[in-house]
């Protein structure tokens, strides 16, 4: 009898013993497929970026080229954000004038970093959100751009239209490219800064913008 139960307490211990042993082999097979997983999605996210948006539309070339020599790809591609960048078309910059083209291409990477950040804005700004906005402050909106000087922003019509400091207006015509840390809209003109001297990108980033960009966003 003493025989017999001492066999089944051994019996129970070795049970137990081969059932602790298969758990720890489904941990380790397991926790190395999570991690896999988890590195997965980052990878994904950092790919998603505003910065990635614009360089897989061959239209937007001319624009993601100038925040590259202006040292700014870094920047939109690494930043938490979020940001709006009202892109111009290659379109855009074909129909500037050969004087403006000339002025462009010889710019200094201070001036051509002057022109890339005006048509970043630190918030996220949708076009539902802008008009909106636009609606809500009476028909015309002041956008504080990472460069320092402001876009005006209004209706015209169905359209989303910008102006800048030298009057000169463009069109929303392509919205809402949806990034991880942003969004891209396409614009059919290239606006200017008045004050290509200045660049307040360095010292806005990381700003909260809500105490600095004096937009009423819903």
């Amino acid at each position: 009898m003493k025989r017999a139960n001492l066999l089944m307490i051994l019996s129970m211990i070795l049970t137990f013993a081969i059932s602790c042993q298969d758990n720890n082999r489904q941990n380790q097979v397991e926790e190395p497929v999570m991690e896999e997983t988890t590195e997965m999605d980052m990878d994904e996210m950092d790919d998603d970026n505003v910065y990635t948006r614009m360089q897989e539309d061959d239209e937007l070339s001319t624009y993601s080229m100038g925040m590259t020599r202006a040292d700014l790809s870094d920047d939109l591609s690494e930043g938490e954000g979020p940001y709006t960048i009202f892109a111009p078309s290659d379109s855009a910059y074909e129909g500037l004038t050969q004087e403006e083209k000339d002025e462009l291409q010889n710019q200094n990477i201070q001036q051509l970093g002057a022109n890339t950040s005006y048509l970043v804005v630190e918030r996220e700004l949708t076009a539902d959100s802008l008009r909106r906005s636009i609606t809500n402050v009476g028909g015309e909106m002041e956008l504080i751009t990472m460069q320092g000087e402001q876009l005006m922003a209004s209706i015209q019509g169905d359209d989303i239209v910008l102006r800048d400091g030298n009057g000169t207006t463009a069109t929303v015509t392509e919205s809402d490219r949806i990034a991880s840390n942003g969004v891209v809209h396409v614009i059919d003109k290239v606006l200017r800064p008045v004050d290509i001297s200045r660049n307040d990108a360095s010292d806005l980033m990381g700003v909260d913008v809500d105490e600095n960009n004096g937009n009423n966003m819903n």
